[in-house]
Protein backbone atom coordinates (compact mmCIF):
# COMPACT_ATOMS: atom_id res chain seq x y z
CA UNK A 1 0.00 0.00 0.00
CA UNK A 2 1.15 3.85 -1.05
CA UNK A 3 0.35 6.78 0.63
CA UNK A 4 -0.67 9.73 -1.23
CA UNK A 5 1.69 12.79 0.15
CA UNK A 6 -0.36 15.27 -2.14
CA UNK A 7 -3.27 15.34 -0.11
CA UNK A 8 -2.67 15.07 3.98
CA UNK A 9 -5.04 15.93 5.96
CA UNK A 10 -4.62 17.29 9.47
CA UNK A 11 -8.03 17.83 11.68
CA UNK A 12 -7.83 19.59 14.81
CA UNK A 13 -11.19 20.01 17.32
CA UNK A 14 -11.30 23.35 18.80
CA UNK A 15 -12.47 24.17 22.35
CA UNK A 16 -16.01 25.20 20.98
CA UNK A 17 -16.28 21.84 19.76
CA UNK A 18 -15.92 22.74 16.13
CA UNK A 19 -13.69 21.24 13.67
CA UNK A 20 -11.66 22.34 11.30
CA UNK A 21 -9.37 20.65 8.20
CA UNK A 22 -6.48 21.82 6.45
CA UNK A 23 -5.07 19.58 3.03
CA UNK A 24 -1.55 19.91 3.57
CA UNK A 25 0.36 19.07 0.05
CA UNK A 26 3.99 17.27 1.07
CA UNK A 27 4.72 15.87 -2.24
CA UNK A 28 5.68 18.83 -4.21
CA UNK A 29 8.35 20.38 -1.81
CA UNK A 30 10.11 16.38 -1.94
CA UNK A 31 10.05 16.28 -5.73
CA UNK A 32 10.94 20.09 -6.39
CA UNK A 33 13.35 20.87 -3.27
CA UNK A 34 11.21 23.68 -1.92
CA UNK A 35 10.49 24.44 1.51
CA UNK A 36 7.18 22.64 2.87
CA UNK A 37 4.46 23.96 4.09
CA UNK A 38 4.87 25.84 7.99
CA UNK A 39 2.23 23.75 9.89
CA UNK A 40 2.24 23.67 13.68
CA UNK A 41 0.83 20.65 15.01
CA UNK A 42 -0.54 20.98 18.23
CA UNK A 43 -2.09 18.01 20.87
CA UNK A 44 -5.19 16.34 19.52
CA UNK A 45 -4.24 17.02 16.31
CA UNK A 46 -5.10 14.17 13.70
CA UNK A 47 -3.16 13.08 10.44
CA UNK A 48 -4.67 11.61 7.96
CA UNK A 49 -2.89 10.12 5.44
CA UNK A 50 -4.92 8.39 2.13
CA UNK A 51 -3.70 5.69 0.51
CA UNK A 52 -3.34 5.67 -3.31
Amino acid sequence: MMADLCQITIRRQLIDGSVVFQTVDLYSPLQNGTSPPNIRLQDGDAIIIPSR
